[in-house]
């Protein structure tokens, strides 16, 4: 509900309390949250981000998508 309420409509993980996924030891997620953003090509383009730089971060990589088309 968390995330249909706030519209986070991207892809979203979750880890149990032990980390034991896949995604997690790929990553190297020890903690939570944990924000890992990928671009188009799939390459890792920032992580570690919370609140608003993390906010802001996604508004510029949205900006620039909107840019290329």
């Amino acid at each position: 509900m968390y995330v249909e309420n706030r519209k986070m409509n991207w892809i979203q993980l979750y880890a149990d309390k032990h980390f034991h996924n896949e995604a997690t030891k790929a990553y190297g997620v020890i903690a939570h949250p944990e924000s890992i953003i990928f671009g188009p090509d799939g390459m890792i383009v920032a992580e570690g981000l919370q609140g608003k730089a993390l906010e802001n971060k996604i508004k510029e990589l949205v900006g620039e998508m909107d840019r290329k088309e």
